[in-house]
């Protein structure tokens, strides 16, 4: 019989810990493992976990990190430490809808190609309320509905759009994603060699309640309807923005892409399902995307505007930016580079 995992990684979450398990424990297909990574938490968010430990000994392990070491290499270490064939990936403060781990299960099993399984994410509120958005939504994509696998994956390098806790894969899959390229999302590697790897999953609704609050590691915005309201609220936020933060954000995300198109190459040599090519060539385009949105504000004014031109006339704005991208660019470019 198939045994599955939930890898939780915590780090002081225990406000929103209890609602979590309590979430996992009520699934229609009970996990067999619970497996909690905690990351030198100073809130009692070790506490609960071990209150459920007491209650359910053959269902959670426990770990504790005696340093911090960051989500992203805390979540690897959950995955280290799962022994089940299917992996479900967990956020500390997220809700699970009742048949999440039974309907992906069947989803794996009934494909046994498939490395992956993921679904659509649903924002709520801090209190667990709807926002009534989704975030294939704010991604306008329709996974689902891409019928080429190798344009599913160029959209994916294009932009991640698959949330880490909608994630269940198979444990033979860390032999090639581990470890994790240093400062890349963990969950955007795993999409990235899952889709060149094989088959997919998808299930085209959200089986968790994504909850958004103050507190949230994760970077995504959940934005209003009105592209007048996004326009306004990115000129308050760019104009509290100090731009050496803008460039230290910028130069992040480039070096990300480097790391990632280092290891991508790596892979390859390796035995890909898909084209590699155009997927790297995206990769590279977002790579560039970042660099030059960095030259915008470091380089002499000449070549700064020329660096937005290229983003223009490239279409690298269009492909990899946004309302508020363009704005703060245009911001610290003319005005806040000044002063």
């Amino acid at each position: 019989m198939t045994e599955i995992s939930i890898a939780l990684p915590t780090y002081n979450g225990g406000r929103y810990l209890r609602t979590l398990i309590d979430s996992l424990l009520d699934q229609t297909r009970l996990p067999d493992e619970i497996v909690v990574c905690d990351d030198n938490s100073t809130d009692g968010t070790v506490l609960i976990a071990k209150e459920y430990q007491k209650e359910y000994p053959d269902i959670f392990n426990i770990y504790e990190n005696s340093d911090n070491v960051g989500a992203f290499k805390n979540f690897e270490r959950a995955f280290r430490n799962c022994s089940g064939d299917f992996i479900a990936v967990c956020d500390q403060d997220d809700y699970w809808k009742k048949t999440k781990i039974e309907k992906q299960e069947r989803r794996l099993e009934s494909n046994r190609r498939a490395l992956l399984c993921y679904h659509n994410s649903e924002f709520h509120d801090q209190d667990l309320e709807s926002m009534n958005k989704y975030l294939w939504d704010l991604q306008n994509v329709e996974p689902s509905s891409i019928t080429s696998h190798q344009k599913l994956t160029q959209r994916l390098a294009q932009s991640n759009f698959i949330q880490g806790a909608s994630m269940m894969f198979r444990k033979s899959l860390l032999e090639t994603v581990l470890p994790v390229p240093r400062k890349v999302p963990y969950d955007y590697w795993i999409a990235i060699v899952s889709h060149c790897f094989g088959p997919v999953e998808i299930i085209d609704e959200s089986l968790i309640k994504w909850r958004r609050h103050p507190n949230t590691d994760t970077s995504t915005v959940v934005p209003n309807d009105s592209y007048f309201h996004q326009f306004i609220k990115s000129i308050y936020d760019i104009t509290r923005t100090p731009i050496d933060k803008t460039v230290q954000h910028t130069k992040e995300w480039e070096n990300q892409m480097n790391e990632f198109v280092k290891r991508f190459d790596e892979l390859n040599k390796n035995r890909f399902c898909v084209d590699p090519y155009p997927i790297k060539n995206k990769l590279i385009r977002r790579k560039n995307y970042y660099s030059y949105r960095t030259q915008v504000r470091t380089q002499p004014i000449n070549k700064s505007v020329l660096a937005q031109i290229v983003l223009f006339k490239t279409g690298l704005y269009h492909e990899f930016g946004n309302i508020t991208d363009v704005t703060q660019d245009v911001f610290d470019l003319f005005i806040n580079r000044w002063y």
